[in-house]
């Protein structure tokens, strides 16, 4: 059976004993008493081990307080009620776990405030958390938490341009959802300093992004004719008014024409406008 990743990072197991890989089994699947029983099988064979010792104390603390809660609420709420008392190690683990039940009850998009998408990709499972993002957002395109969830996966798992799409998506659509800091990309994510210090751009940096990674060639031009944005109003914030116009500009049959665009870009950000007219001239 191939070695779990999540209890890899721990550090604290070898091969010696049958009970000491029954206990790393157990913690794959955050199982506190199987892994409890394991650890205790262990260390009545090898009572010097002061790796597994620390480690059993830290399952015992947490089985107990699942214990605690035995009857009072299901397994997921258990789950999210001691997330503070997981160590950093643990943690895969207990990601995966919850990501599992949450598919279990499928009704759940979000779990303990983040996605279930969000909870695979913790645990390193990158396939399946794209998987679980694209099943939310069939039913709620518009989200861009979770699509920025997607567009990490997709990265970490080798995917750049497809993932670059669908970080370009999600700021469009709802930038203000988006952890920025946790982006997985770090061109994109290089965007939000750009936008700050390179551009002087004000308001929220998420919200410029999309813009700034068009100039700075980190996401593709947009078509003339974006969806969702109604190319005969300009009553959108600023920085969905200048992507929109660089769509119109790329539209433009006369000089007149963008000579009337770019204006309307000089007013929402001169100095984006002159990286713009520099980059694609």
């Amino acid at each position: 059976m191939a070695s779990d990743p999540a209890i890899e990072q721990l550090g604290l197991f070898d091969t010696e004993t049958s009970h000491l890989a029954a206990a790393r089994r157990a913690l794959g699947r955050f199982d506190l008493h199987g892994a409890e029983a394991g650890l205790v099988s262990h260390l009545a064979i090898f009572s010097a081990d002061r790796r597994a010792q620390a480690l059993c104390a830290v399952v015992r603390r947490l089985r107990t307080r699942w214990d605690a809660t035995a009857g009072r609420c299901t397994e997921l709420e258990a789950l999210v009620e001691f997330r503070s008392d997981v160590p950093p190690d643990l943690l895969p683990a207990w990601h995966l776990r919850i990501a599992e039940l949450a598919e279990q009850a499928s009704e759940k998009a979000y779990i303990a405030g983040e996605p279930v998408g969000f909870h695979f990709l913790a645990a390193g499972r990158c396939s399946r958390a794209i998987d679980a993002s694209r099943r939310t957002l069939a039913a709620a395109a518009g989200d861009g938490r979770v699509r920025a969830v997607l567009a990490d996966a997709l990265y970490l798992d080798g995917q750049k341009e497809l993932a670059r799409k669908e970080y370009f998506r999600a700021l469009m659509d709802d930038p203000a959802a988006i952890p920025v800091d946790r982006i997985a990309d770090a061109a994109v994510l290089n965007l939000a300093d750009l936008a700050r210090h390179e551009y002087e751009l004000d308001g929220p940096m998420a919200a410029w992004m999309p813009a700034v990674g068009i100039v700075e060639r980190v996401f593709g031009l947009p078509h003339p004719a974006l969806p969702g944005l109604d190319p005969d109003s300009l009553q959108a914030s600023a920085p969905r008014m200048f992507v929109e116009l660089i769509a119109r500009e790329r539209g433009c049959r006369t000089l007149d024409e963008r000579v009337v665009v770019r204006r309307r870009m000089k007013a929402l950000a001169p100095l984006l406008l002159d990286a713009y007219l520099r980059a694609y001239a």
